[in-house]
């Protein structure tokens, strides 16, 4: 691989579906800016391998689903698959190019903030079914309350 003047190896990019690229990294990029950006693609891309693959391994999708549309979801979860794998080896080449205390610092921070998103996901998924469940008893009241006002106008 080349190296630039500054020792930094130029970063395999996937710039969009299809479209690849090697940045040279040699005081062109903020390396911050650049992991956050790759970051934010990976966790996009990890988003849609777990949706495809996901609906791929449902009970009955593969039986009932037309075959073009089950061929075409296949297809486009490989695709996914390469993208992310890209993406994850062009983090790790950056990483790698770091100084060891920063990279390990900027992993940690990741976790945190994945493990900050995921939790404020639980809470509002925990607070959706809360609500949920309050209208239902809600609904049930009414209607045990609808009911026993009907019977006891059908009982005078």
């Amino acid at each position: 691989m080349i190296e630039a003047d500054t020792g930094l190896q130029p970063v395999h990019l996937v710039v969009q579906d299809g479209l690849e690229a090697f940045l040279p990294m040699s005081g062109l990029v903020d390396m911050d800016k650049e992991l956050a950006r790759l970051s934010k693609q990976q966790a996009v891309l990890q988003k849609d391998v777990d949706g495809l693959d996901s609906r791929l391994s449902a009970p009955g999708y593969k039986d009932k689903a037309p075959p073009a549309v089950v061929q075409k979801a296949e297809a486009e979860l490989d695709d996914k698959r390469v993208q992310l794998a890209t993406v994850s080896d062009s983090i790790e080449s950056i990483l790698g190019q770091m100084p060891a205390e920063e990279a390990t610092s900027w992993k940690e921070k990741q976790a945190a903030d994945k493990a900050a998103v995921d939790e404020a996901a639980r809470v509002k998924a925990e607070a959706a079914a809360k609500k949920k469940a309050e209208a239902n008893v809600k609904k049930a009241e009414k209607e045990a309350a609808n009911k026993a006002a009907k019977d006891a106008k059908a009982a005078k």
